[in-house]
């Protein structure tokens, strides 16, 4: 079998293993493409809900989902609570007023799934905290999948997915205009994005995982508080294959 195809067949697995009817946070991108698909694959149709947030900062924020999946849009207060919570990362604030929204909007599931991989780690997301908060899963991660293996199955799944990343998400701090002019934070964004964070992930063998989950040491890997935060080390082994176990193990909802 393609390696790729076992990462599928693990998502999948998983998913059908944990829940019975679930909302896919979906935004276009490759990454909820690939989960929305594996989610359906495990469930069927009808018990899969697309939430798509429109946003004013993100372009094509309501793409169509494919699959013919029930597709729920919200629109989440996000401009009043980035310009009223200055102490926090802009990501965290944004992905925790998303996953409110959902949490109050839908109803009758059992999960609510989140397509972050497990490169995007490595790159920094602030707004993991938010999740793990908010009983968000993580499938992606669970599973062992990143941006290469997201990339392929996308692609040889035909499915119609866009590319890049959020500005907020890029951001390591506050830009300097408002949220509703989307080309201007858009270029400010990826103009003080630090060297440090362009990181792949066969590089990185040490980062920050932004959430407060537990300290862990195992044989392959090593997760240690630093003050308010965890850095992860892998100490043998694929970064991938650490990274998944880890979070089996830890992230719980």
């Amino acid at each position: 079998m393609r390696p790729f195809l076992s990462r599928l067949r693990a998502l999948i697995s998983y998913i059908k293993k944990t829940y019975d009817r679930v909302a896919v946070a979906y935004s276009g991108g490759t990454d909820s493409s690939v989960l929305l698909y594996a989610a359906v694959k495990a469930l069927g149709r009808k018990n899969v809900v697309a939430c798509t947030a429109c946003l004013p900062y993100v372009v094509n924020v309501c793409p169509p989902t494919p699959m013919d999946v029930k597709q729920i849009r919200i629109r989440p207060d996000v401009e009043d609570v980035l310009r009223e919570g200055r102490d926090e990362h802009p990501c965290y604030l944004c992905k925790r007023a998303i996953y409110e929204a959902i949490h109050e909007t839908i109803g009758g599931v059992d999960g609510v799934l989140d397509g972050t991989n497990v490169s995007e780690l490595t790159r920094g997301r602030p707004g993991l905290r938010a999740l793990y908060e908010l009983d968000v899963d993580v499938p992606m991660i669970k599973c062992g999948l990143g941006d290469q293996t997201t990339s392929v199955l996308a692609a040889y799944l035909n499915l119609r997915a866009r590319s890049g990343a959020c500005s907020l998400v890029l951001s390591p701090e506050w830009p300097d205009v408002e949220v509703n002019d989307p080309g201007k934070l858009n270029r400010t964004a990826r103009l003080r994005k630090p060297q440090s964070e362009r990181w792949s992930l066969s590089e990185c063998l040490e980062f920050t995982i932004h959430a407060p989950l537990p300290e862990r040491r195992r044989e392959r890997y090593e997760c240690v508080r630093r003050g308010d935060a965890l850095v992860f080390r892998v100490l043998s082994g694929k970064v991938t294959e650490a990274l998944a176990s880890y979070f089996r193990e830890c992230w719980n909802v």
